[in-house]
């Protein structure tokens, strides 16, 4: 794995954390993190394309606070 793709993994990682945090609920957890906009599409040409696809829309989603979420120290953020 190059340098970027490593931090873009980080990057993701990092928003699914923030997204994820406030969001699960262990008595429901088929349906507690997965909202109608981020189900992935029937048809996705494959399972990348639609790991990207929920990325992007739960990037988009969350606003400001996700997309400028970096790296480790930031995961702490989703912790509220």
């Amino acid at each position: 794995m190059n340098k970027e793709a490593l931090e873009q993994l980080k990057i993701r990682l990092a928003q699914t954390i923030f997204w994820s945090a406030p969001r699960t609920d262990i008595r429901n957890p088929a349906t507690s993190l997965r909202t109608p906009e981020l189900r992935p599409r029937l048809l996705e040409e494959s399972r990348v394309s639609a790991v990207d696809t929920v990325a992007s829309s739960r990037e988009v989603l969350g606003g400001v606070e996700i997309r400028k979420l970096q790296s480790r120290p930031d995961w702490e953020a989703g912790d509220s």
